[in-house]
């Protein structure tokens, strides 16, 4: 499928940056932009999303590809720890209504999409990292989830990586 964006690749950070953990999305995005835009040139697109729902579909429309970078709170593993997940993870757990913070499921969004005639990626991941606090205001992170916004930084590179060295771009 040819696509309409000149870039291929899309990584959005979605999240509130007025809510502790809940920033990570936004704040780990922002840094990796700042390191690895050179490296990986015109072909990537970084974005950060602070709104819910149909703002998200409009943003990944016409990309080859899309990594969203989100928090998670499950309370099964360390604060900090990083999963990765595709739409089809997520369909079981959005249809009992667990997956839906931004407004509309992931897999429901990019299924309307499709059905609205709008260009959806071929494939997106979700990047979840494991937050302690979503409720309290502050624009300061957990100590866990700070201290793992290198690793991220490292999984969204290797990422990228893998996706141009695939050759599946537009």
């Amino acid at each position: 499928m040819k696509y309409s964006n000149e870039k291929s690749y899309l990584v959005i950070g979605l999240g509130n940056t007025l809510l502790c953990d809940d920033a990570v999305g936004p704040l780990v995005v922002r840094k990796a932009k700042t390191s690895l835009q050179k490296k990986f040139g015109a072909r990537i697109d970084f974005m950060e999303n602070d709104s819910s729902s149909f703002d998200l579909l409009f943003a990944m429309t016409g990309y080859c590809k899309v990594l969203i970078i989100d928090s998670m709170l499950t309370k099964k593993c360390d604060p900090g720890t990083c999963l990765f997940f595709n739409v089809e993870d997520l369909k079981p757990v959005a249809a009992n209504g667990y997956v839906n913070s931004h407004g509309i499921s992931l897999p429901a969004l990019i299924e309307a999409g499709r059905l609205f005639g709008y260009q959806m990626p071929d494939e997106c991941l979700i990047l979840g990292i494991e937050v302690l606090d979503i409720t309290t205001f502050s624009s300061e992170m957990t100590e866990p989830v700070s201290t793992s916004l290198d690793s991220v930084i490292t999984k969204i590179e290797d990422t990228l990586l893998t996706w141009i060295e695939s050759g599946n771009s537009a």
